[in-house]
């Protein structure tokens, strides 16, 4: 009898070890699985300069990499860059082609907009599956020298916000935790200050003494019924700690030299079995840990040396496979690119050429060069590269943060880390959707810009047609899906410009916005300028008028293109033929090539097969201004007067999966469809085609030409190849303003290495 107890324990113990062996192997599967079909991708811009007035431009270089081992990526190849105001409105909007090492562009800033700062974001349409968090954002700081300044009284603001933010996430009633401290006044700028937390007892809790990024951590042991005051040597505020729940899990973390030793205590609940604590790092798994439950805790033993470099997300599960809390760990990378600028002479004279020697030591590198005039009470944000990719990108919200702290081995400095990762973590990974492996609602973009919408419909295999009149009438066909859905690629297309959506079945159209429109967190620095700044601003505004009148617009000639079909076989010039009123005449008369009848009460055109032997070709497509016209009363129904060409095709066309029997296209004189007017169901809207290249200009002396050189922006390369070399020099055309110049580099290496470097030099008068 023994014998059979001793047994069943033995099956039900194998059963239940079963039971947690499935459990972490599913996590780890679906896990595993859905970032191979969901690979990560990053972008980072160095902007030109971190300030700019009002009229001027601000070019950008894009850095675009795989988040999980930051070499050059090779998926979407478009990326949206927008400049957005305090409330997240669209100020500028553009869409910038990529290649593998990345893109460039730039913005420009209205003339009209207010002084202040603004974000720039940028993303894929494959990021954007993901939270805004991970999109790239910095801040731009524009001043309008024609308006008026609109500034706060900053530095009087006495009021602070406190938030703590508890390790894992959560704060339970009588249990240890610690929670990072982020103050901030009411402005949302930093505050260092020294002060106690104290309950309603007056009895000191903790010790609070913020550093210059206004965070700090403590250890607390939280109670509802408390209240809880911060006290300074000036005032004594009341604070609110955050909710405390009464049951949960709370998480403590305590690191020894080889190990993260990770306890997570049940509170409040009745539990058993087995918990799991899975770590992901930039878009990868790691690796799945186990442990049974002791006394109402779980404990895991994290060795260092499995984390990857950067932030690495560690995840508790329950026993029943929930997610329940998280802690962020960041492991410093292991190398750098070693990048470094100097100049030939610290000062030089208006209008000379100044070498700027870069150096790489050893290792071949692709970099972006700026050069723009420089004063020291300029805000300048340490937006380089190598902070941004290994935490800052990780991190939600907008932060200041020298490269220095990324390779750290005073305690104080790793403590800073830690502390930073407490007061801006975030549930970057949605495992419900790991777990469920959700398929994407956006594709990437592989290459070029694409279009996606709806049918009211919603009928599988509608015909899509999407029409640029003022883009040489190119055409874009797409086919609805089994819900209606559609996508289109629209490739070779520049500018903003006005499209026409047509569907077969005469469906209403909707599309999908090409710009995102969540918000992103972060809150701006307030805009403050200081006295001392007020000259540089007045003669970098002057700078600025005197090159903007003397330097006319210059206009690229572009090279005449066709429109989709190539060369037609006939094209009739309407004003060198006999006009006549009637659309009907027209054709029968002179346009050759198209035979008209009716049927019925009907008008129907065909085309005269380009053999000669007078076949006829059935049902050509006809195009007015690009637009597909499926009905030919309505191209009769036209004052010819109001068209300029018309073109024919005598021939079978293949256009997206179909085959046109020909093609006869009719233009306007104004694109604008002659008068006619589109069905309800069409869809007129705004497209945004890739922005055009746009030449850094640098005035050109000589040949009689004598424009003064004042330029706020000296140079601009976005990107310089120091490839079988480790060094490389640039000459620098310097403009005939004085004073301070700052060069900042931004660059990767092939390996994946990141580095920044700046340098100032000087120009003085002749």
């Amino acid at each position: 009898m023994m014998g059979i107890k001793t047994a069943l324990i033995v099956i039900l113990v194998l059963f239940a070890c079963l039971g947690t062996q499935a459990q972490q192997i599913d996590i780890e599967q679906r896990a595993r699985a859905y970032f191979n079909q969901n690979p990560e991708e990053k972008l980072f811009l160095h902007l030109s300069r971190p300030l700019a007035l009002a009229g001027e431009e601000v070019y950008f270089r894009i850095f675009h990499v795989a988040s999980h081992d930051h070499s050059p990526h090779l998926m979407s190849k478009v990326a949206y860059v927008e400049m957005l105001d305090e409330q997240g409105r669209a100020i500028q909007q553009v869409r910038v082609s990529m290649d593998s090492a990345g893109g460039s562009g730039y913005l420009q800033l209205p003339a009209t907009i207010n002084s202040g700062y603004y974000t720039v974001r940028s993303y894929t349409q494959w990021m954007r599956n993901s939270s805004p968090g991970q999109f790239f954002q910095a801040p731009l700081q524009v001043i309008n020298t024609f308006k008026r300044l609109g500034l706060q009284a900053i530095r009087d603001s006495a009021e602070l916000e406190i938030s703590f933010y508890p390790e894992g996430g959560s704060f339970i009633e009588g249990h240890p935790v610690r929670a990072g401290v982020k103050v901030r006044n009411k402005f949302g700028n930093p505050v260092a200050i020294e002060g106690h937390l104290i309950n309603g007892d007056n009895e000191e809790i903790a010790l609070i003494k913020t550093d210059d990024f206004g965070i700090s951590s403590i250890e607390i042991t939280p109670h509802r019924d408390a209240r809880y005051m911060f006290a300074t040597v000036q005032d004594t505020i009341p604070v609110v700690i955050g909710t405390i729940e009464l049951n949960g899990y709370a998480m403590k973390v305590i690191e020894s030299a080889g190990e993260y030793r990770v306890e997570v205590t049940i509170a409040g609940r009745a539990e058993s079995g087995t918990g799991y604590l899975a770590i992901l790092s930039r878009g990868m798994f790691v690796e799945i840990a186990q442990a049974r439950l002791l006394d109402d805790v779980y404990i895991f033993e994290v060795p260092k040396e499995i984390l990857r470099p950067g932030v690495n997300q560690l995840t508790f599960f329950n026993s029943m496979a929930m997610p329940q809390c998280e802690r962020l760990l960041f492991r410093s990378p292991e190398s750098s690119l070693d990048v470094e600028v100097t100049t030939s002479r610290d000062t030089y004279d208006a209008g000379e050429t100044a070498v700027l020697q870069i150096d790489t030591n050893g290792e071949p590198a692709d970099i972006s060069v700026s050069v723009f005039a420089w004063d020291e009470n300029m805000p300048l944000f340490d937006h380089n590269i190598d902070t941004y990719l290994w935490l800052t990108s990780e991190l939600p919200g907008l932060m200041n943060l020298p490269a220095d702290y990324l390779r750290v081995n005073d305690p104080a400095d790793r403590k800073t880390i830690d502390n930073i990762l407490l007061t801006h973590g975030w549930r970057r990974y949605d495992w419900e959707r790991i777990i469920a492996g959700a398929e994407p609602e956006f594709l990437p973009e592989f290459r070029s810009p694409l279009i996606a919408g709806t049918t009211s419909k919603g009928i599988e295999g509608e015909r899509i047609f999407a029409s640029l009149p003022a883009s040489d009438e190119k055409l874009f066909i797409g086919d609805t899906g089994p819900s209606g859905q559609f996508l289109m690629e629209v490739p070779n297309i520049s500018g903003e410009q006005e499209m026409i959506l047509t569907g077969s079945e005469n469906s209403r159209i909707s599309i999908r916005s090409y710009f995102d429109d969540r918000r992103s967190t972060g809150i701006l620095p307030p805009f403050d300028l200081d006295e001392q700044f007020r000259d540089f601003i007045e003669s970098q505004n002057t700078h600025m008028q005197v090159r903007n009148y003397f330097m006319a617009e210059r206009q690229e000639e572009s090279a005449a293109s066709k429109p989709f079909y190539g060369t037609p076989d006939a094209s009739f010039e309407l004003d060198k033929f006999t006009r006549f009123p009637v659309m009907e005449e027209v054709l029968r008369e002179y346009v050759y090539g198209v035979y008209v009848r009716k049927r019925g009460d009907k008008f129907v055109l065909r085309v005269y097969d380009e053999s000669g032997d007078n076949k006829v070709l059935d049902d050509p497509l006809i195009l007015l201004d690009g637009v597909p016209i499926f009905d030919a009363d309505i191209i009769m129904d036209i004052d010819p007067l109001g068209i300029e060409k018309i073109d024919v095709v005598r021939r079978k066309y293949g256009y997206g999966s179909e085959i046109a029997n020909g093609i006869i296209a009719f233009y306007s004189y104004k694109s604008d469809l002659a008068g006619y007017t589109l069905p309800p169901s069409a869809l007129r809207s705004n497209y945004f085609g890739l922005q055009d290249a746009k030449q850094f200009y640098i005035p050109v002396k000589g040949e009689g030409r004598n424009v003064p050189d004042l330029r706020n922006q000296v140079y601009w390369e976005p990107r310089m190849l120091l490839e079988g070399t480790t060094s490389g020099s640039l000459n620098v055309t310097l403009p005939e303003n004085a004073g301070t110049f700052l060069i900042v580099i931004q660059g990767m290496a092939s390996g994946g290495a990141f580095g920044s470097s700046s340098a100032t030099f000087s120009i003085k008068n002749k």
